[in-house]
């Protein structure tokens, strides 16, 4: 299951990555392990767009982010990070608007504020097929 969401990752994120696929394996098994998180509501929240309001979820992609590189511990949103981790099919327009909506996203603690990011970031990415450019 840990791999098939890591695939999901990788998908939705797009290919441009700056880690390598073994890293981004690494990060969502860690991340997983640490927060006890279902990988369930991982998939949920990541294929099906459905985010449950759990805290081991949120607690899972602060994680992620963190451990991407898009997110400090804070909560503070490293956009040039978010913008360079974005789809191959959005253009550059597409993926400034989208972060700069999204960024903007406050929360009570930094898992409720990586929580609203991604969910954020996955409803507004999936509105743009990739015909759309």
């Amino acid at each position: 299951m840990k791999i098939v969401i890591y695939s999901i990752v990788i998908g939705l994120i797009g290919s441009s990555l700056e880690q390598t696929q073994e890293e981004m394996t690494k990060y969502v098994n860690q991340c997983i392990e640490s927060t006890k998180v279902s990988p369930r509501l991982v998939q949920k929240a990541l294929v099906e767009g459905s985010f449950v309001n759990d805290q081991n979820l949120k607690c899972f992609l602060k994680c992620l982010f963190v451990s991407m590189g898009d997110m400090d511990e804070t909560g503070e949103m490293m956009v040039d990070m978010l913008k360079a981790q974005a789809p191959k099919h959005l253009n550059d327009t597409q993926v400034d608007e989208i972060v700069l909506k999204c960024k903007q996203l406050g929360g009570s603690d930094a898992c409720d504020i990586a929580y609203n990011v991604a969910e954020c970031i996955i409803t507004e990415t999936t509105k743009i097929s990739p015909t759309e450019n």
